[in-house]
């Protein structure tokens, strides 16, 4: 993996962290399911007249479903970059003595 390569992965890696946060905290939790539940209630609420409100209340929930849909998204790029960068040998190689010649071993890191 180059630098480059690596830079992004860590890019990756913090944005991962952050969305991580965003899903963890309460606040968000509970303000993603009072706002849900409350555009489920109003397309539970609709008479057979109101496909208008109907669809509309659906559309909400759908692109509330996205903005967390693409949170967990971040977290499981973050995740995969994480794992990458966690493969790649360390550069600091250790030497150890092997009878007459060395054999060379890297450690993860």
């Amino acid at each position: 993996m180059n630098e480059d390569e690596l830079t992004k992965r860590n890019e990756e890696i913090a944005r991962g962290a952050a969305a991580k946060l965003v899903l963890d905290s309460e606040i968000f939790e509970e303000s993603f399911d009072v706002v849900r539940s409350g555009y489920m209630r109003i397309w539970a609420a609709t008479t057979a007249d109101e496909t208008e409100t109907r669809e509309h209340a659906w559309r909400m929930v759908a692109n509330l479903d996205a903005v967390k849909g693409q949170l967990v998204s971040v977290l499981a790029t973050g995740k995969m970059s994480e794992e990458q960068v966690a493969g790649i040998p360390s550069i600091n190689a250790s030497f150890e003595e092997d009878s007459d010649f060395r054999i060379r071993t890297f450690t993860g890191g």
